[in-house]
């Protein structure tokens, strides 16, 4: 897991209070993982990036993203720098 695509796809059908999703998949692996979302902002994409990809699999070098909003963000580059 060292090249992540991640991206945010919204808005979906309500399920649960769930209205967005954040897929990802391993380049090489091609590993797919979709978090559910209630909440698109920064802190909560930078939250769930790393609970359920860094934490259970591994740090990756390479983060390609659609560069939407929650992606500029300067958090999210703070977290990029981190890993």
């Amino acid at each position: 897991f060292d090249h992540v695509h991640v991206d945010l796809r919204c808005p979906l059908p309500a399920n649960n209070g769930y209205t967005y999703v954040l897929p990802g998949i391993d380049r090489f692996m091609c590993w797919p993982k979709a978090v559910p979302l209630k909440v698109i902002a920064a802190s909560t994409i930078a939250n769930k990036l790393i609970k359920h990809w860094v934490l259970n699999f591994i740090v990756f070098f390479v983060i390609t993203t659609d560069k939407g909003a929650q992606f500029k963000s300067r958090l999210f580059q703070q977290l990029t720098e981190m890993l």
